[in-house]
C-alpha cells in the first residue's frame, strides 16, 4: 500500500476510512464496525485501513494476550470475500506512561 501522503497528494479528495482498535478479543461488534466501515469505504472507491495494536513491543500481557498475527488470520477467515481492505500493525505505541507525558505536553 502507497502511503498515504503519496495517496492525498494525488488526490485531495481522497477520504480515508480507518479502524484503530487491540481487539482483544475480536467479537460480533468489531466484525460488524468492520464490515460495515468495508463496504462504506469500498462503495466510496476507497480502500480502508485497519490498524490493529498488539502492545507495547508485542509482548503478550493480559491486557494483549493475542497477537497481531493472529487477529489478522482471524479478521481475513471471517470477514466476506470480496470486500477490499488493508490491514496493518500499529508499530508505533506508546506506554501509558509516555501517553501521559505527551498528553501533557500537548495543552
Amino acid at each position: 500500500m502507497e502511503d498515504l501522503y503519496g495517496l492525498f497528494k494525488k488526490s485531495p479528495e481522497l477520504k480515508v476510512y480507518y479502524f484503530i482498535g487491540r481487539l482483544n478479543p475480536p467479537h460480533p461488534g468489531h466484525i460488524e464496525t468492520l464490515i460495515q466501515m468495508i463496504q462504506y469505504a469500498n462503495a466510496d472507491n476507497s480502500v480502508p485501513l485497519i490498524i490493529l495494536g498488539s502492545g507495547p513491543k508485542r509482548e503478550r500481557t493480559m491486557d494483549n494476550p493475542i497477537p497481531f498475527e493472529t487477529k489478522e488470520a482471524f479478521l481475513r477467515y471471517i470477514l466476506p470475500r470480496g470486500l477490499k481492505y488493508e490491514i496493518r500493525q500499529m508499530t508505533t505505541g506508546l506506554a501509558r506512561s509516555e501517553e501521559r507525558r505527551v498528553g501533557k505536553e500537548c495543552l
